[in-house]
């Protein structure tokens, strides 16, 4: 229990005990210097005991191990040496049984070589192996594997199929109770013991079905969008797509939840909620670690239908795709993208099993030349705001670019000409190009599917991206970049030239301006400005002051026979949904208490219908025949 339910914080509740993970850990840590102690006693008396032997190696792997999931472990040199003298002590047992067995003073018994395996695996108990402690390749824990082999073949003939027979067994039994994501990797081990033995027919089979999914049957792949000179800091476009063939898309079911969060599914021997679409988000993210910069990733609908494709020549498969990436790569140098590694779930004879899907590495061109990367229906809208130019405010003019397309937008340099000659006078200020990070938009978001018998229908109206030519698939984006002008010499401008769509360049272009609170659309090249002088302002505002200031007298003297005279100097000079507002409100400001309770009040409900109809969710703009007989009920007319 040492290495089970005695480090369970439930199975101690379950006794009635309340001990914190702290208390467990040292309750547990204490045992394993008692059964060590007890195993040291008995080895005093019985040295030639190879079964001691291995139970004392094994505590003393375990309580390594133990102590190292805790951070309480010999620093990394002394843990290593203590790894080193278990495994020896486990290779001593395992030639004294051998020894013993020849001379026939015990019978057989496989605990020797399965604690020693489980130990190179990571605890001497094959029933609670663990991910992390799994050996890698060319590790201390790796090359006990094949001394286990030799331990076992040194043995006579007969032994040797009785003990192989054994070993299989009790793996057999082991990946049974195991954890999804242990039993590829344990039976995979457990062959490079058993080789070619009939007693490991049932494994050989188990890992034939590994293989030939993983291998055969469906396939991680990333696409570069456009060719592989990518240059360096800048951004281009990878497809990360599922191909698999038709039997396994019956036998799963498709791959839809992989981009879904909160999915109700089976894990292991029980069920739980799982964010797959995070997982896949991370697994990405951990791929590309400190060689790329992962400027945006982009999931598909999960419920986008699979096209078919040709793969390695062959009809009948089918690709999914999962993610589109905008990635920039860190060093020149750098001639390859790291594969991505996906934990999926499929189901063996035992029960669920994770399987790691690994994807190719698609090759990049070294040096920083750079070749445009491919965008289909690019759209970019711009909006100018000169209006500190027409106040004479100082404030600076600035323009606003959206660039909207599929696949990596353009540099705001690149898509559009006239950028820096748009002012007369000015210039770009220095950092005065401001670029908003990419935004990779979906066609919809099934995160919340929770039933446990699949997820909601997706709607059939919905559109889905198609391939191109080329097979890629990409997934709209969009990009704001904001420009600020500052003054570089010069009279003050006439004009704000707009900028046009550098040659070359195919998609549609929107002009914009504000004009006061409204946006209006451009319909030339240029936007006028007109400005002020700062005298004709302060005469205005005082022209404004002494006409409220009248206003008020005389409403004081008319009463509420006149108040249809003081609302007319509130009516906006647009007639636009803003405009209207603006007014409306204006004149609750200023003038609310003179209008009267009622009239008061039903203001306020006009200015609330006003904005529910136009800026609520789903609002319109309503026509202009309505917005003037709002102007004309408030302003008498």
């Amino acid at each position: 229990s040492l290495n089970g339910a005695g480090r369970s914080r439930e199975a101690q509740r379950a006794t009635g005990t309340k001990r914190s993970d702290s208390e467990i850990a040292r309750l547990v840590d204490r045992g394993y210097g008692v059964a060590i102690d007890l195993i040291d006693a008995a080895l005093a008396q019985r040295p030639d005991a190879w079964s001691l032997a291995v139970l004392a190696a094994s505590l003393a792997y375990d309580r390594l191990q133990f102590q190292q999931s805790l951070a309480t472990a010999p620093d990394p040199e002394s843990a290593e040496s203590y790894r080193r003298a278990a495994f020896a002590a486990f290779a001593d047992a395992a030639s004294r049984y051998a020894e013993a067995l020849a001379r026939g003073e015990t019978r057989d018994d496989p605990m020797v070589h399965l604690r020693w395996f489980g130990a190179a695996l990571g605890t001497a108990e094959l029933n609670f192996l663990r991910p992390e402690d799994l050996p890698k390749e060319g590790t201390l824990q790796d090359d006990q594997i094949d001394l286990i082999r030799r331990a076992i073949r040194s043995l006579d003939a007969e032994a040797v199929d009785r003990h192989l027979a054994a070993f299989a067994g009790a793996v057999q039994q082991a990946v049974a109770r195991a954890n999804p994501e242990i039993k590829p990797r344990l039976v995979r081990h457990a062959l490079r013991v058993i080789g070619d033995h009939p007693a490991g027919a049932t494994l050989r089979s188990m890992e034939e079905l590994y293989r030939d999914l993983v291998k055969d049957e469906i396939k991680l792949r990333l696409a570069i969008d456009g060719d592989d000179r990518v240059g360096v800091g800048e951004p281009f476009g990878v497809l990360l797509s599922l191909r698999f063939t038709h039997s396994v898309d019956r036998e799963t079911g498709g791959f839809a939840k992989y981009l879904q969060n909160g999915v109700y599914a089976r894990v292991g021997n029980q069920f739980r909620v799982v964010n797959y679409r995070d997982d896949l988000q991370k697994s990405i993210e951990d791929a590309f670690g400190d060689r790329f910069d992962v400027e945006a990733i982009g999931f598909f609908d999960a419920f986008m239908p699979p096209f078919g494709v040709v793969e390695g020549g062959e009809e009948g498969w089918l690709e999914k795709p999962l993610a589109y990436l905008v990635l920039s790569r860190r060093d020149p140098a750098i001639d390859a993208i790291p594969p991505v590694t996906v934990e999926m779930q499929f189901t063996d004879q035992t029960g669920p099993v994770t399987l790691a899907i690994g994807s190719n590495a698609p090759m990049l061109a070294l040096g920083a030349e750079r070749s445009p990367r491919p965008c289909q229906d690019l759209e970019v809208s711009q909006l100018a705001d000169v209006r500190g130019l027409v106040a004479g405010d100082g404030e600076a003019p600035t323009l606003e670019v959206r660039l909207r397309g599929e696949g990596v937008l353009p540099d705001v340099r690149d898509a559009l000409r006239g950028l820096d000659g748009a002012l007369a006078g000015f210039a770009i200020a220095e950092d005065g190009i401001s670029v908003d990070p990419p935004i990779v938009l979906t066609t919809g978001d099934l995160s919340s599917a929770r039933s446990m018998f699949g997820p909601p229908m997706p709607d059939a109206t919905t559109a889905y991206p198609e391939p191109d030519e080329r097979g890629m698939v990409r997934l709209p984006i969009e990009q704001t970049v904001r420009i600020t002008y500052a003054p570089s010499g010069g009279g003050p401008p006439a004009a704000f030239l707009l900028p046009t769509l550098a040659e070359g360049v195919g998609g549609t272009l929107e002009s914009r301006f504000y004009d006061e609170l409204d946006i209006m659309p451009a319909s030339g090249s240029e936007i006028p400005i007109a400005t002020r002088p700062r005298a004709a302002v302060w005469v205005a505002v005082g022209s404004a002051v002494v006409v409220l200031l009248a206003g008020a007298i005389a409403a004081a003297r008319r009463g509420r026979g006149a108040r249809v005279e003081e609302v007319r100097s509130y009516a906006p000079s647009r007639l636009t949904p803003l405009g209207v507002v603006t007014s409306l409100r204006r004149l609750e400001s200023e003038r609310g208490g003179a209008l009267g309770e009622g009239r008061a009040r039903s203001l306020r409900e006009e200015i609330a219908r006003l904005e529910r109809a136009c800026f609520g969710p789903g609002g319109a703009a309503p026509p202009e025949a309505e917005l003037r007989a709002v102007v004309d009920r408030w302003s008498g007319g």
